[in-house]
């Protein structure tokens, strides 16, 4: 699966968090399966979350369009430099 298709999944089902600070906590909190940044993401916001993703084993993907296009491709009209995928919620098993 592509990244872009990964992103409109992931929008589609509501499993996706928009913003540095708020994807920033959940990757401290590890309740992520990924992040996207952007292209023209700013280097302190880049490097933080990279570092976190490295400690949290967390995979931060590298998105080539911009933080525009990123906006654009979650349907959202404002531009985004950073998204977190909400990782899978395991479903119980009814007996």
């Amino acid at each position: 699966m592509t990244l872009e298709k990964e992103i409109k999944k992931a929008v589609e089902t509501k499993k996706v968090l928009i913003g540095a600070e708020t994807t920033m906590k959940a990757l401290k909190a590890g309740g992520l399966s990924s992040v996207v940044i952007a292209s023209n993401c700013p280097e302190n916001i880049k490097s933080d979350i990279e570092h976190y993703g490295k400690l949290s084993e967390i995979a931060v993907k590298p998105f080539k369009g911009n933080s525009a296009d990123l906006g654009a491709l979650c349907v959202k009209p404002f531009k985004i430099a950073v998204i977190g995928i909400l990782k899978p919620v395991a479903s119980k098993a009814s007996n």
